[in-house]
């Protein structure tokens, strides 16, 4: 969003300093902090809501979707490369 706050500044150093341009500059600025907010609530819902996966037969942490996949590639990585040899 910070594009649109450059072009908002870029206008109003162009039109001047009268009201109109203060207040749609006022405006962008409000419309951008907002969509920040938006964008940081979203995230922490998602994080609240994220699911861990947990193996007991590697102990540790629970894992995210991520850490799980990756797991699973490194495994069968070795599988492979023990057939192959």
């Amino acid at each position: 969003m910070s594009w649109l706050r450059s072009a908002v500044n870029k206008a109003v150093e162009v039109g001047g300093k009268n009201n109109i341009t203060r207040t749609v500059k006022n405006y962008a600025d409000t419309v951008v902090h907002q969509a920040g907010q938006a964008v940081a609530g979203g995230a922490k819902i998602i994080q609240e809501r994220m699911v861990l996966f947990l193996d007991p037969d590697l102990g540790g942490e629970p894992m995210t979707f991520r850490d799980v996949f990756l797991h699973s590639q490194a495994l069968e990585g070795i599988t492979l490369s023990m057939i192959l040899v």
